[in-house]
C-alpha cells in the first residue's frame, strides 16, 4: 500500500489530522503517524486511537529550546522517513516534517489557518508543494511568509468542521472531571504561553484567564462549576495553587468537542478550541492575547464570538449572560448551524489535493 507520513504536532492538529488519517485508510492508504514528547497531544492520540511513533520533544517556551528541540527532532525525523519512504508528507506546519521530507526529495504537503504563526509558517510554507488554507485568510498574508501563488489550495470551512461534524458526545467527560451535567459550567482554556508567536507578548506576565477564573469566582462563587483546561504541567500546577479545589482543573486531557456540549459559556485564551466552541453554538469570549486572527476576526463578524481582553469587564459580560443563558446559547447555536451547514468538508478538500503526489 501507498505510504503517507502524517506529523502531528499539537492537540488540534491530533483532531484534524486523525479525521484525516481515518478517511485516508479508509480510501486504502498506509499511514505513518509521528508526534513529539509532549504531553496534552500524546494524551489527545491516546484518546483518539491513534497510533504514533515519538520523534524528539516540545521545546517549551525559551527560542533557544525550540531552536535545539526542532534541530534534533528534524534529524530523527529524516532517518525515520528515509528508512519507512513515505510517497507524501502531510502536516499543520510542521517545520521538521517539512525540512526533512525537502531534504530527502518527499513531496510535503501543508495546511494551516495561521499565518501568524509567523516562525512555522516561515520554516515549513515555502519547502511545501502544496498549501491547503481556509477561504477566508487572504493571499498576502501567505505570500508574506514565503508561498508562491500556485501553491495555494483553498477550503471553504474552518478546521474544526472536520471533527465536529458527526461527533457524537460522550457523558464520561464530566466524570472525568468530577461534574453531574447539571451545573452551569463555565469552561476555560489558558493562552499558549510557550508558543514562539506569543512570547514577547506575554513574558513576564500572568495569565489573563487566571484573573478571569479568580473574577468568576469572586462573582458568582458556587453558582457556576468553573473547567479549566491547562495546556501544560506547570500550567496546570500553577492554575491549582492559585485557584485550589474551587475550580476544576484538568490533570488529563478530556474529549473538549463533548466538554463543550455541556459548557454554558467557554472562555478561551487560544484559537482552536475558541473556534470550536464558536461552531458548536456555545457562548464564546476570546481573550486571546495578540491581535485577533484571521478566524477569530470572521467569527467575530459572524457574532459567534465576543472579543474582550479586559478580565473585569469580561467578567461582567459573563455574568449578564448567566441571567439569561438559555436565550444566549438558543441564539448562538441557530448562528453557528447555520455557517457550519454551508462549509464544506476540509478533509475531502485535503485528501483530494494530497491524492495526487501519492
Amino acid at each position: 500500500m501507498t505510504l503517507l507520513h502524517v506529523d502531528i504536532l499539537t492537540p488540534k492538529q491530533a483532531l484534524f489530522l486523525g479525521e484525516v488519517i481515518k478517511a485516508a485508510r479508509k480510501e486504502g492508504y498506509d499511514i505513518l503517524a509521528t508526534t513529539r514528547r509532549y504531553r496534552e497531544v500524546e494524551e489527545m492520540l491516546q484518546l483518539r486511537k491513534i497510533r504514533s511513533i515519538v520523534v524528539g520533544q516540545h521545546g517549551k517556551g525559551t527560542l533557544d529550546g525550540k531552536l535545539k528541540a526542532s534541530l534534533r527532532r528534524t534529524a530523527e525525523l529524516a532517518g525515520l522517513l528515509k528508512r519507512k519512504k513515505p510517497a507524501a508528507s502531510l502536516s499543520l506546519s510542521s517545520p521538521e516534517a517539512s525540512r526533512a521530507s525537502f531534504g530527502l526529495a518527499i513531496p510535503h504537503i501543508c495546511i494551516s489557518d495561521s499565518p501568524h504563526a509567523e516562525a512555522a509558517s516561515r520554516l515549513a510554507v515555502p519547502l511545501s508543494e502544496k498549501l491547503l488554507t481556509p477561504w477566508i485568510i487572504p493571499k498576502k498574508a501567505w505570500l508574506e511568509v514565503g508561498a508562491r501563488e500556485c501553491m495555494l489550495e483553498r477550503y471553504r470551512a474552518l478546521d474544526p468542521v472536520a471533527w465536529i461534524r458527526g461527533h457524537k458526545v460522550n457523558s464520561a467527560v464530566l466524570k472525568q472531571l468530577h461534574l453531574s451535567g447539571g451545573e452551569t459550567i463555565v469552561t476555560v482554556r489558558p493562552e499558549e504561553n510557550y508558543a514562539a508567536y506569543l512570547l514577547k507578548r506575554i513574558s513576564g506576565r500572568g495569565l489573563t484567564t487566571l484573573a478571569i477564573a479568580k473574577g468568576l469566582l469572586k462573582e458568582l462563587g458556587a453558582r457556576v462549576k468553573i473547567v479549566v483546561l491547562p495546556r501544560y504541567n506547570d500550567q496546570a500546577a500553577m492554575l491549582k495553587e492559585k485557584l485550589g479545589d474551587r475550580v476544576a482543573v484538568a490533570e488529563r486531557t478530556v474529549d473538549g468537542s463533548s466538554l463543550l456540549t455541556f459548557s454554558t459559556v467557554f472562555i478561551g485564551g487560544g484559537g482552536t478550541m475558541t473556534a470550536e466552541a464558536a461552531l458548536l453554538g456555545v457562548p464564546t469570549f476570546s481573550c486571546y492575547p495578540s491581535e485577533p486572527t484571521y478566524v477569530d476576526r470572521y467569527l467575530i463578524r459572524q457574532k459567534l464570538i465576543r472579543r474582550q481582553t479586559d478580565p473585569r469587564t469580561l467578567v461582567k459580560e459573563v455574568v449578564q449572560i448567566l441571567q439569561d443563558p438559555e436565550r444566549f446559547r438558543a441564539s448562538q447555536s441557530k448562528r453557528a448551524r447555520r455557517l457550519v451547514a454551508g462549509m464544506e468538508d476540509p478533509v475531502r478538500r485535503i485528501l483530494d489535493v494530497t491524492s495526487a503526489y501519492l
